[in-house]
C-alpha cells in the first residue's frame, strides 16, 4: 500500500510551479521556515516530541524516517528543550537540509524530478513535477477541508501552514476565494473547541511568522 504523504510533502509540492517548474516566487523566500514548523509537527504528531510552552522537547530521538531521525538528532543534542524559534533561527539545524530532505523524499516517491542548473559558480537542483503527481489530490483535499468543518489536525496544520507560507494561490488563483478561504482559515484557527487540540501547532505557527518578520526587517535595513 502506497504511504499517504507527509505534511512536509504536501507543503513542497504546492510549492512547485506547475508548468515551469522550480518553487513559486512569493513562497520560496520562506519555505525553509514553513517546511521546519511542519517537520516538528510531524514529529509531534509521531510522539517523538512534545511542543510545551513553546519549547520542543524530545520524546524519544530515534526514527525510521530519514528527516525525522536528522532532525531529532540535532535536538537532542541540545540536552535541553529550546523554543521553536530557537531552532528556526540555529545553524545547527539547516534548514537547507530539511529542503533538501523533503525533495529528495518526493523525487523518490515519483512525484517530482530535480534538474540540476548552473549559473557562474552555482549550482542549484529545480523541481518539476511528474505526471501523475499527486497535487491535484492535495488541491482538492483544501478545497473540501475548508468547505466543511475540519476532520483532523493535519487538515488544520496544513491550511495554517499554507497561509503562512503564502501558498494558498497555489490552491486558489481567483483573489476573492483566496480571501474567503484565508477568512475561513482564521475562523477554524480561532474556535476553542479545535483550539484545544492545536496548541503545539499555533505555537509553531507563531515561530514561523516571527521567523519570517524578522527576515523581512533584515531585508529592509
Amino acid at each position: 500500500m502506497e504511504k499517504p504523504l507527509k505534511l512536509t510533502e504536501m507543503v513542497l509540492l504546492l510549492a512547485v510551479r506547475p508548468q515551469k517548474g522550480g518553487l513559486r516566487g512569493g513562497a520560496s523566500a520562506f519555505l525553509d521556515l514553513v517546511l521546519a514548523g511542519a517537520a516538528f509537527l510531524e514529529l509531534e504528531q509521531a510522539g517523538s516530541v512534545a511542543i510545551r510552552d513553546g519549547r520542543i522537547v524530545v520524546l524519544q530521538n530515534n526514527s525510521g524516517d530519514p528527516l525525522h531521525a536528522m532532525i531529532l538528532e540535532k535536538l537532542a543534542a541540545r540536552n535541553e528543550p529550546r523554543k521553536v524559534g530557537f531552532w528556526l533561527n540555529n545553524l545547527r539545524l539547516s534548514l537547507r537540509k530539511i529542503k533538501a530532505e523533503v525533495l529528495r523524499s518526493l523525487e523518490d516517491r515519483k512525484e517530482i524530478r530535480l534538474e540540476e542548473k548552473r549559473f557562474l559558480f552555482f549550482r542549484w537542483k529545480k523541481s518539476y513535477l511528474l505526471p501523475g503527481n499527486h497535487t491535484p489530490h492535495i488541491v482538492d483535499k483544501v478545497k473540501r477541508s475548508v468547505s466543511q468543518p475540519l476532520r483532523s489536525k493535519e487538515e488544520h496544520a496544513l491550511l495554517t501552514l499554507l497561509e503562512v507560507g503564502e501558498l494558498l494561490p497555489r490552491v486558489y488563483p481567483d483573489r476573492y476565494s483566496r480571501k474567503v478561504a484565508r477568512a475561513k482559515i482564521r475562523k477554524f484557527r480561532s474556535d476553542p473547541d479545535f483550539g484545544r487540540d492545536t496548541a503545539a501547532m499555533e505555537e509553531v505557527v507563531k515561530a514561523i511568522r516571527q521567523a519570517i518578520a524578522g527576515r523581512r526587517a533584515a531585508a529592509r535595513s
